[in-house]
């Protein structure tokens, strides 16, 4: 790499915008710089606060044409230069063999001709031909000065970029052979930092030429074939990694957002809400509040990706979540979010209601702004006091499972919504703020489990649950909370078409107990005394709990016969029903109305016992007619229960 001696610190950039005219062009053609915007009829380029003009915008007529020039200087002061040219009409070199660019091979210009030749003073780094965001043909060769300090003997460096970019659009149609001609050169100067290649296109990037789709003069060079627009890089982390990337005038995300975190501040309905989110390994993770650092588990845990619209897209719990970019300014990035593409549109109609920065700092700033002088979120008190009544619902993946919370103490636990026996345990319930609580549960074997929630509503939450021993796993996922229907009443079966729903009923018979009948919206169940009548069946439940259960029957002995009706639905929390004994019922009958809790035996084979059992009997027999209540807990197979009033046959008696 060549060196010199440090003669000058000089940062400059430079820009050159092509002169603009067609053949035979007479009108004038006016150039401003206005609200650090540089326009005519051709072209428009807001450079933003970072760039002054040096001096107004020159603009003359040629004879083939016209031609602008205009020269800016950074505003922090460090020298950087643009100078900028333009040209219509320009001439397309007539050496262009259709293999070389022709955007190289028509500058006139002693600096760049010798780009690619190395000097004493200047050292050749790159050259590469590119689209524009706004899909313009362009090249641009980058060189670079290195000087060595007189006095530490240390480096500095230079960088210069020149671009050549034919801004020809169908509605500045140019002559044949011709093209607009847009020349932009970069300068940096010693007193500032480094500039890349990137950063520099970032800066051309905002050189807009009117009259739409662009119309190259060359339009099939092969440098450009299957090309696409450019993007520009427009907010960067601290740690220099790309966020958000301009194409045309659209924002994108950038397509690797890896380690990646951000502070974020939603307004829902006039309520301010903050949070900080992290990317990583294709998951978006993070948290309520303002953290200076976020790392897994975290409450909100989800897949995402950066789709083909430039949207940050998660997927949560079967649907997707959108962050569409419509605006930066000044360092924050404004977003429509919502849960459709249709909300997300940046259409007029929708409104920006999730803003993001790159430090927590410029987070807690607007935070700060937008809600007189508070630096974090609104305390919600979404977390309940009590979770009694409360049906919790978890979902993680594909599987669900639901807590119903039925006393201080006690929580039913159903692994699905098809777990017809959920287990019984006990639990313990912390309210630690207004959006976050915890649930310890502990198993039948000591075992226990937490989960930790967030909530992100009145009804909604984000859990990570926790195996406090054995294999300690973890999982994360959304919650959602509703209160227990009490005193609602559904049907359940009218018994209406003749045939019992074996979806809704099972049913058990033996000792000359009949299978129930079915008809006339009723169902009947009866018994026959017939010695040689010997079937049996029990329920499915019943088999689960007693596998070898089969009733031995003598047929020499006296018959009891049994029929039994079973609902299946174990997640019923009431039953409601009309029975009656009909005319012509014998002596000795008698009907039970009962919640029956089984014994698990593996070797009984004389039928289910009960542990317990609650319910009404009707009984009609010569030793006692009554309707009895009875509640045996644990069971006693001595206990008849307590008289409430005379049997009556033919009677209907509602039962709850």
């Amino acid at each position: 790499m060549k060196k010199r001696i440090l003669s000058t610190f000089l940062f400059a950039l430079v820009c050159m915008l092509p002169q603009a005219q067609a053949t035979g062009e007479t009108e004038t053609l006016t150039t401003t710089w206005s609200n650090k915007v540089l326009s005519n009829k051709y072209i428009e380029w807001n450079l933003g606060n970072e760039w002054n003009s040096i001096s107004e915008p020159m603009t003359w007529r040629k004879s083939t044409g016209h031609e602008v020039s205009f020269h800016a200087r950074a505003s922090d002061g460090k020298g950087n230069t643009i100078f900028f040219n333009l040209e219509t009409a320009a001439l397309v070199r007539t050496y262009y063999d259709g293999g070389d660019n022709y955007l190289w091979h028509s500058v006139d210009h002693n600096s760049t001709n010798s780009a690619h030749e190395e000097t004493d003073t200047l050292d050749f780094v790159a050259e590469e031909a590119f689209l524009t965001a706004d899909g313009h043909q362009a090249l641009v060769v980058h060189t670079r000065t290195i000087t060595i300090n007189p006095f530490s003997l240390s480096e500095l460096q230079t960088d210069n970029f020149t671009f050549y970019i034919d801004g020809s659009t169908v509605g500045f149609p140019q002559p044949d052979d011709t093209w607009m001609k847009a020349k932009v050169r970069i300068h940096t100067t010693l007193l500032s930092d480094s500039m890349s290649l990137d950063e520099a296109k970032t800066i051309v990037n905002g050189l807009k030429f009117m009259g739409g789709t662009p119309q190259p003069a060359i339009r099939d060079s092969p440098e450009y074939a299957n090309m696409t627009p450019s993007s520009s890089t427009v907010i960067s982390a601290n740690d220099g990694k790309p966020v958000v990337v301009q194409v045309g005038d659209t924002y994108n995300w950038h397509d690797n957002l890896d380690g990646v975190t951000l502070w974020s501040v939603e307004n829902d309905g006039g309520e301010w809400t903050s949070m900080t989110m992290r990317f990583e390994n294709g998951r978006n993770f993070g948290n309520l509040e303002f953290h200076d650092q976020i790392s897994l588990p975290q409450p909100h845990d989800m897949p995402f990706v950066i789709d083909e619209n430039g949207y940050v897209k998660v997927t949560e719990d079967g649907n997707y979540q959108y962050y569409n970019v419509v605006s930066v300014e000044n360092g924050v990035i404004g977003t429509l979010q919502d849960e459709s593409l249709a909300t997300v549109a940046d259409n007029g109609v929708n409104q920006v209601d999730q803003w993001f920065f790159t430090t927590r700092t410029a987070a807690e700033e607007y935070l700060t702004a937008k809600t007189g002088g508070q630096t974090s979120s609104p305390a919600p008190t979404y977390a309940p006091d009590s979770l009694i009544g409360q049906v919790i619902t978890h979902t993680d993946g594909a599987s669900g499972e639901t807590l119903r919370f039925m006393d201080a103490d006690t929580v039913l636990f159903y692994e699905s919504a098809q777990d017809a026996n959920p287990a019984q345990l006990s639990y313990v319930y912390a309210k630690t703020s207004g959006t976050e609580a915890q649930v310890t549960v502990t198993f039948e074997d000591g075992g226990k489990e937490t989960t930790d929630y967030v909530f992100t509503g009145a009804d909604t939450a984000t859990y990570v649950w926790k195996e406090l021993s054995g294999d300690m796993d973890t999982a994360s996922g959304t919650a959602a909370f509703a209160d227990a229907i009490e005193g609602e009443w559904l049907a359940y079966d009218d018994f209406s078409d003749d045939t019992l729903n074996a979806t809704k009923w099972d049913y058990a018979h033996w000792d000359g107990g009949i299978a129930p009948s079915q008809s006339n919206g009723r169902i009947a169940l009866s018994g026959n005394m017939d010695p040689t009548f010997l079937s049996t069946r029990y329920t499915a439940n019943m088999l689960a709990r007693v596998p070898n259960a089969s009733y031995e029957i003598d047929p020499s002995d006296d018959k009891s016969p049994f029929s039994l009706l079973e609902i299946r639905n174990k997640n019923i929390m009431g039953v409601e029903a009309e029975i009656m004994l009909p005319s012509g019922t014998p002596d000795g009958t008698w009907l039970d109305f009962i919640v029956v809790d089984l014994v698990d035996t593996e070797t009984q084979t004389s039928g289910p016992e009960p542990a317990g059992m609650v319910g009404l009997n009707l009984n009609y027999s010569n030793s006692g007619r009554n309707i009895y209540h009875f509640y045996s807990l644990p069971y006693d197979e001595d206990d008849s229960g307590t008289p409430v009033e005379s049997t009556q046959l033919d009677k209907n008696y509602r039962v709850a």
